[in-house]
């Protein structure tokens, strides 16, 4: 059971959560069958996010007589989260994109000019980065530099930079923005 500490001391109990999560779940599920639609139990699941008063909290959801699973990390909308809201998977899934994406800007490179590469760069690569924006506010300094790295060798393909060379005025010719302006 979970104690909280407010003015009034409140005992949350196992069977309490249990309770109070199977009725509206299953309240949704008649409403989707009212409405001629099947709610999926086998591909459902729930995840309980850390917080000191649920850590070590253990309760089973129900639909029907059907449990429901619980996960550690969930996909939803091609965001990938876990229970204690890092986001470091997103970033990971991100960073897996991006490197798929800057192979073909480089194959590209090496016969196209930079105007349809700078194309081909907002397609592939900016629309990972700005697509859930909001989640780099969240993220630590290390991933925003994993996936900024990868966004600078983008740049650097495009305008046959070296490695070394300043990318800086490179991505206002882009007209692009870094990851940290955006």
């Amino acid at each position: 059971s979970i104690k909280c500490k407010t003015k009034k001391s409140i005992r949350i109990t196992k069977i309490d959560l249990e309770v109070d999560s199977y009725i509206p779940i299953n309240l949704f599920d008649q409403l989707c069958s009212l409405n001629l639609l099947n709610m999926n139990v086998i591909k459902t699941s729930f995840m309980l996010c850390n917080h000191r008063l649920t850590a070590n909290l253990s309760f089973n959801i129900f639909v029907d007589t059907i449990e429901i699973d619980r996960v550690n990390t969930i996909k939803y909308l091609g965001l990938m989260m876990d229970n204690n809201l890092t986001f470091e998977l997103q970033v990971e899934n991100i960073c897996k994109k991006l490197y798929s994406s800057l192979f073909v800007v480089k194959s590209l490179a090496r016969f196209c000019e930079a105007s349809l590469l700078i194309s081909v760069y907002h397609a592939l690569i900016m629309s990972h980065i700005t697509y859930y924006i909001t989640v780099w506010s969240f993220c630590n300094n290390s991933s925003l530099e994993k996936v900024f790295r990868l966004d600078k060798r983008a740049i650097r393909y495009i305008f046959k930079l070296k490695g070394v060379e300043s990318c800086r005025r490179f991505f206002l010719k882009s007209q692009s923005m870094t990851l940290s302006s955006l």
